[in-house]
């Protein structure tokens, strides 16, 4: 076995080591979750040892990497940085094909986002423009209120005082004084 082979190796026992550890478990929890012995587990773990592919596609599962993402490592290029590979480049797609079209989908978002984000800035000074109005003829209308209650009052006190100054001058005719 080469020595790029034996140091993925080694690196896979790290990054397993690394992730159960992030994830609050045990080794022997995660011996059990993806149905190894914890001998066996540790011998991953130490380098001593690959995983078989069932079992690959069991501790990818449980670590949310990506499909095929151990067989990669393990495989391997030469002269690429092992300490490059992270719990994070083991979960996402790290094919160059896809960097176009991930660019391409990340533009056409940004676009849609830019275009959302207008027209609801055009929506909400278009409300802001109907609430200023609804608030000018409620102060007109409460101001016609004010007055129509002014006039009622005003009416209303003529009335009493027309009525009062008719008792009064009926008391007079009639005789009757107090």
């Amino acid at each position: 076995m080469s020595t790029h082979q034996e140091e993925a190796k080694k690196r896979l026992g790290s990054l397993i080591t690394e992730a159960y550890k992030a994830a609050g478990e045990t080794r022997l929890s995660l011996s059990d979750a993806v149905g190894l012995s914890a001998r066996s587990l540790y011998a991953i773990e130490t380098g001593q040892a690959i995983p078989r592919k069932g079992s690959q596609e069991r501790i990818e599962k449980f670590f949310d990497w990506r499909p095929g993402a151990i067989g990669e490592l393990l495989k391997g290029v030469r002269g690429v940085n092992l300490e490059q590979i992270t719990q994070k480049t083991m979960r996402t797609e790290t094919a160059p094909k896809k960097v176009p079209e991930m660019r391409a989908d990340l533009d056409e978002t940004a676009r849609r986002i830019q275009e959302d984000a207008k027209a609801l800035s055009d929506r909400l000074r278009e409300r802001d423009r109907t609430i200023e109005s609804l608030e000018a003829e409620l102060k007109q209308e409460r101001n016609r209120t004010n007055k129509l209650q002014e006039d009622l009052h005003t009416a209303v006190e003529a009335l009493r005082a027309q009525q009062n100054g008719e008792a009064v001058g009926d008391e007079v005719r009639s005789g009757i004084v107090h």
